[in-house]
């Protein structure tokens, strides 16, 4: 059977998504590179490119001068400011995206979490609305396409194997520490919870003494 996304149609999905904008977080990326990275053809990859500007996740971060008139976008990851147009009045580009697919909406509520800090598959659940099973096998093929990585450990607190952080960003990823037995777990509870109780003492103690505070109540 032959693959819809090879032969420039059908939705890339969140896959292919994460193909081109962790090609874009490398190095800007012309129209061209999005149309080999997701098999679609030029004018599908600019509108590919417009969906992804218009929910914040690439902008324009430099200009390529054609070979016959003009210039073309570069694509870069985030949402930066972007550079005037070198030839004067820029041409119109098309119109703008007003229906944005579902798809780009939870691409950009998944990535500006991963930006935002560390997390795991079960809070992207939570923010996302996508299931852990699918979240998965995303994060693992973003990883490959250099989009996301590894970045840190979540220990659980009853004791287990640590699940994996995910952050926005390529490179190595620390290795997964030993899983820690459910005695360790809870003196690391308990240590939590007393410095959680000893930070509200003080913060108490310290509002108490403030005349300012005892103003204000």
């Amino acid at each position: 059977m032959s693959d819809p996304v090879r032969n420039g149609i059908g939705r890339i999905g969140l896959p292919g998504y994460g193909r081109v904008l962790g090609a874009a977080l490398r190095a800007p990326i012309p129209a061209g590179r999005v149309a080999e990275l997701t098999g679609v053809n030029d004018n599908t990859a600019r509108m590919i490119m417009r969906k992804l500007k218009a929910v914040g996740l690439v902008h324009v971060a430099a200009w390529s001068k054609r070979e016959t008139k003009g210039y073309e976008p570069l694509w870069g990851y985030g949402d930066k400011v972007e550079p005037p147009y070198p030839g004067g009045r820029r041409r119109p580009q098309g119109s703008r995206t007003r229906n944005l697919a579902s798809q780009a909406i939870v691409l950009a509520v998944i990535l500006r979490q991963l930006d935002l800090e560390p997390t795991t598959i079960k809070r992207l659940a939570e923010v996302s609305g996508m299931n852990w099973n699918d979240l998965n096998r995303i994060l693992k093929s973003w990883e490959e396409d250099g989009l996301v990585r590894v970045s840190d450990w979540d220990p659980p607190v009853a004791g287990g194997t640590p699940s994996r952080m995910y952050s926005v960003g390529f490179g190595p990823s620390p290795k997964r520490p030993k899983a820690k037995s459910a005695s360790e777990q809870c003196r690391r509870y308990k240590a939590t919870k007393e410095g959680r109780a000893a930070m509200l003492t003080m913060i108490r103690a310290t509002a108490a003494n403030d005349p300012h505070a005892q103003e204000a109540a």
